[in-house]
């Protein structure tokens, strides 16, 4: 699915969404003015592995073999976060070729990370 937050005034908005998820508390999110994101949800992006929950847009995904490439996209002040359900092993994540702190237990799969005013790339290797 996807969650749709519109900003219907002159002024850019902050909001801070709950998705009830113990690792997705008070996610602040950045609304431009006339403007809005489109985050997803609980969507497939490769067999056996699902996106969860992210703060992010999702602008572009590729498969390769035992790895997975995103071009996501959101504001800097805009918490980045994402969430993927997956019964594989992650060797490592990159954002924009960095490195980036992540937690996996069991199928779950959690990282945060910072927007920058441009679209990153984001790869994900597995085991």
């Amino acid at each position: 699915g996807f969650l749709f937050l519109l900003n219907y005034h002159n002024q850019k908005q902050n909001t801070k969404i709950d998705f009830n998820n113990e690792f997705f508390k008070k996610t602040n999110i950045h609304l431009p003015p006339f403007g809005g994101v489109m985050l997803p949800f609980n969507i497939p992006l490769i067999e056996q592995c699902r996106l969860f929950l992210t703060s992010s847009e999702i602008l572009m995904v590729q498969s390769l073999p035992k790895k997975l490439c995103l071009e996501i996209s959101g504001h800097p002040d805009t918490d980045g976060i994402m969430i993927l359900d997956s019964p594989y092993t992650i060797n490592s994540i990159l954002l924009n070729e960095e490195k980036c702190s992540f937690k996996q237990n069991s199928n779950t799969v959690i990282f945060k990370y910072k927007h920058n005013a441009s679209s990153q790339l984001l790869n994900i290797e597995f085991e």
